[in-house]
């Protein structure tokens, strides 16, 4: 009876069709678009550069449990270089130990007073000797705690 208005009728019914389409479909687009820029700043947190003599090196973030063995060794290194290596000279001396023994526990302070009641540090600084430690390898029991060292050195 009314041929233009069901036109309209049909026309209004597509309209609304293709804008909930169109607007599903840019929902859906904007999400898709917050779960992959979410994923790639996941991705670039794990990744961090240093600067080494002007180079950029590039880092992966680990968790603290697999970098225990590594900061162990290191640990160790670190003690054993500034325990044994010494100079003849008391300030360095004392600086180096004071250095070592915040890295160890009572029986590295132990150790410390021994051999100076016994004079080992002032024969060194008398004889003009210097002291270096190389470090062979470090290998570590991870398997029991506290974690003990068995290390093998040149001096």
């Amino acid at each position: 009876m009314f041929p233009k208005t069901r036109n309209i009728e049909t026309s209004f019914r597509h309209i609304r069709l293709f804008t909930a389409v169109v607007v599903a479909g840019s929902m859906l687009l904007c999400g898709f678009v917050v779960w992959q820029s979410l994923r790639a700043v996941g991705r670039v947190q794990d990744r961090i550069y240093i600067l080494e003599s002007g180079k950029a090196l590039e880092a992966i973030a680990a968790s603290r449990r697999e970098n225990i063995p590594v900061e162990a060794r290191d640990h160790i290194r670190s003690f054993h270089t500034d325990f044994f290596s010494l100079d003849p000279d008391e300030k360095v001396i004392t600086a180096n130990v004071t250095r070592a023994l915040y890295l160890a526990d009572g029986s590295a302070r132990r150790m410390y007073e021994s051999l100076r009641e016994n004079g080992y540090y002032s024969g060194i600084i008398a004889g003009n000797i210097s002291q270096e430690i190389t470090i062979d390898s470090i290998a570590l029991d991870m398997h029991s705690y506290p974690i003990s060292p068995a290390i093998s050195a040149r001096r």
